[in-house]
């Protein structure tokens, strides 16, 4: 919730802390006044709000904020996860927001662990040219059944 708060005052980026850089932002955000999101799987239509981009006070984020109250009592990932944001966003329609490519952002989805180690995902990357440009570790450290780090440990 915080989240799409500070992005609503402030705008900038927002990034999860079990996240990496492998390489420079470059001119992603160059000359875009959109909410920018991106999937975290490559064959389904949802968007994680794990990265977000915004200008401040963007019409998405003030939707987002004005529909918390309704899932105060609905499980973490409902209330304000990425189930939420991708209700949101479909109810929003095209305009206003961008899908960035997957593989950029998050370039492993929950599903893959292609890597555990910036290292090794820097040499995928560049090995199969997809120009990610940061990577998750995906520790889910929200869900206490499931959430445990696996973050800069090879398997």
């Amino acid at each position: 919730m915080v989240r799409y708060l500070y992005l609503h005052k402030v705008g900038g980026v927002y990034i999860d802390l079990d996240f990496a850089c492998l390489a420079p932002f470059g001119d992603l955000f160059e000359g875009k006044e959109k909410f920018l999101v991106a999937s975290q799987f490559p064959d389904r239509i949802d968007y994680a709000n794990a990265f977000m981009a915004s200008p401040p006070s963007h019409s998405i984020l003030a939707k987002l904020m004005d529909n918390l109250e309704a899932n105060k009592k609905k499980q973490v990932l409902a209330a304000t996860g990425p189930s939420f944001l991708s209700g949101i966003l479909k109810t929003s329609g095209p305009e206003g927001w961008e899908k960035l490519p997957m593989r950029r952002i998050y370039f492993q989805s929950w599903r893959e662990h292609l890597c555990n180690t910036l290292e090794n995902c820097k040499k995928i990357n560049s090995k199969k040219n997809w120009n990610g440009i940061l990577v998750s570790f995906w520790t889910a450290t929200w869900d206490k059944k499931r959430g445990k780090s696996k973050a800069m440990n090879d398997e």
